[in-house]
C-alpha cells in the first residue's frame, strides 16, 4: 500500500500478472466488478467452461476442481443474511486435545474472515512476542537445479520431477520448523518468483503440506497461512481452504487492483470492497 502512489507500480506488476495467468477477461469481468460494488458478478449456474482436461492452454491446478453443474442449498445460506446460524468466524493456530479441553486450549487467533488484509496478515506476522512464532516456507523452485549431471542422475533414479521434489522439501521444511522451533503459522509464499524461479501452485503445495502434517500427525500444532499470487477468485479461496490452508493472503491480486480502471478509490478501499465481495 505504500507504494501505491509509485508511478512505475503498474509497470512492476503487469509482468507478475502475466506470470501468474491473470488475463483481461478476469480483470474486466470478476475483479473489476467486486471492486467497484463489493459484490461477486452474476454469471451463469456451474461452470460454463470446457473441461480444464481437455483444454489445450495452460491451466491453474484451481481449474481442475470446478463444477460443471450449479449446487447450492436452498434457501441459500451465508454470513450475511443467516448469521445466526452461519459465521466467517476462523480460529487458528495450535489446538489443544479436544477429548482434554484446558484453558491454553482457547489461546487462539480468531479473524473475522480467512481473506486476509495486509494489516491483518502482517498482524500475524508480528505475534512471536506473544508466543505465536511464524515460519515462511518458499513455494518456488529455481530452473537451474537441473542443469547438474549429478542432479539429473539422482532424479533418473529416484523418477522424481522438480516439481516433487521441492513438495518434499516443502513438507521437511515445515515438519523441521514446527519439531525443531515450535513455530504456530506456516506461511506459504510466492515471493521470491521471478524470471530464474518457478512457483508451485499454491493449491498443491498447501494440499501437499496438509496431508503431509496430518500423517505426521502435527497438523493440530500449526496454521497453515497462503500468501499467494495465483489467487484471485472466490472459486480459488474456496478450493485452497477446502484443501487445508487456515488463511489466505492474495498479495499479488490486491496489487491488480490497482489496475482496474473506471474507479477513483484508494487501494485501501479496493482492498475492502474486494474482501467484501469475497465474503457476500
Amino acid at each position: 500500500i505504500s507504494d501505491e502512489k509509485d508511478p512505475h507500480i503498474m509497470q512492476r506488476v503487469l509482468p507478475l500478472l502475466k506470470y501468474f495467468g491473470y488475463t483481461v477477461e478476469k480483470m474486466e469481468m470478476l475483479i473489476s466488478p467486486m471492486v467497484k460494488t463489493s459484490h461477486e458478478p452474476l454469471g451463469s449456474m456451474g461452470q460454463d467452461m470446457p473441461l480444464a482436461c481437455l483444454s489445450k492452454l495452460p491451466k491453474l491446478t484451481f481449474d481442475y476442481f470446478s463444477q460443471l453443474f450449479a449446487q447450492a442449498t436452498n434457501p441459500p445460506i451465508d454470513p450475511i443474511r443467516e448469521a445466526n446460524v452461519m459465521s466467517l468466524l476462523c480460529p487458528i493456530g495450535p489446538e489443544g486435545n479436544l477429548l482434554d479441553p484446558q484453558p491454553e486450549s482457547c489461546r487462539r487467533i480468531f479473524l473475522d474472515t480467512p481473506v486476509l488484509c495486509p494489516r491483518r496478515f502482517n498482524a500475524l506476522l508480528d505475534l512471536e512476542a506473544s508466543g505465536f512464532s511464524t515460519a515462511t516456507v518458499d513455494m518456488t523452485y529455481p530452473l537451474t537445479e537441473g542443469c547438474s549431471r549429478a542432479r539429473l542422475a539422482d532424479r533418473a533414479i529416484t523418477k522424481k520431477s522438480l516439481l516433487r521434489e521441492r513438495l518434499d522439501q516443502i513438507c521437511k521444511e515445515a515438519e523441521a520448523a514446527i519439531l525443531g522451533d515450535g513455530v504456530a503459522f506456516i506461511v506459504l509464499t510466492h515471493r521470491r518468483a521471478g524470471e530464474d524461479r518457478v512457483p508451485i501452485c499454491s493449491l498443491l503445495a498447501a494440499g501437499a503440506l496438509h496431508q503431509h502434517l496430518i500423517t505426521a500427525k502435527l497438523r493440530t500444532r500449526v496454521a497453515i497461512i497462503v500468501e499467494a499470487a495465483d489467487v484471485c477468485e472466490v472459486h480459488h479461496f474456496c478450493t485452497l481452504l477446502g484443501f487445508g490452508a487456515d488463511a489466505v493472503f492474495p498479495y499479488l491480486c490486491y496489487l491488480s487492483l490497482l489496475r482496474v480502471r473506471g474507479c477513483d478509490f484508494p487501494l485501501a478501499k479496493r482492498i475492502e470492497n474486494f474482501r467484501a465481495a469475497m465474503d457476500f
